[in-house]
Parts: structure tokens; sequence; C-alpha cells
């Protein structure tokens, strides 16, 4: 997978392959969950994915609230992170990476 989307449709091809799957619980850096959430939802809804999704944001060892300009990859997070989820909800190319599930 390249992208959130890209992980979530292959979730979705794993749950549609696994139909008594009725629970997911995701866990991801606590900054990405919302982004994350706004994925799976959006795939789901597309294919018709039918699961309660419950987002558990794990911490991060590298940086957190108090330190992420410290460090290049809690710099990266912290600036991309917003930049992301704008292009998620607004840009059409987003639609195009969600691949429909066979």
């Amino acid at each position: 997978a390249t992208s959130t989307f890209d992980e979530a449709c292959d979730l979705a091809a794993y749950l549609k392959e696994h139909p008594a799957i009725s629970r997911l619980v995701v866990v991801t850096d606590r900054y990405h969950t919302y982004r994350a959430r706004y994925a799976l939802e959006k795939v789901f809804k597309q294919t018709g994915t039918v699961v309660r999704v419950v987002m558990s944001g794990a911490p991060n060892r590298m940086f957190d609230t108090s330190n992420w300009w410290r460090n290049e990859m809690g710099l990266t997070a912290y600036v991309l992170e917003p930049l992301k989820l704008f292009a998620y909800y607004f840009s059409d190319r987003t639609t195009t990476l969600v691949q429909p599930v066979p």
C-alpha cells in the first residue's frame, strides 16, 4: 500500500473475504487517527463494507505534542498531516486512489 486509502481498500477486500468479522480496532499514530478514520469510512461506504471501527491512537516514541518540532519525523508529520487531510476532503484525486473491491 502506498497510502491510507490503499490500506483501506486492502482492508475492505480482506473483510469481504471474511464476512464474520463485524468489529475492527485500528491502531495508528495518535496524530494520524482522524485521517485514517476518514479514509476507512470513505472506502467502506464506497465498497459497501459494513463493520464497526474503533480507532486507537498509539503514542509515537519519536515525538509528541511537546517536542514535535525538534525531530524531523515530527516536523514532517505535523506539517504534512493537515495537508493530506485537506487533500482527502477536497481533491478529486483522492477518490481515484480508491480501487473497487473485486
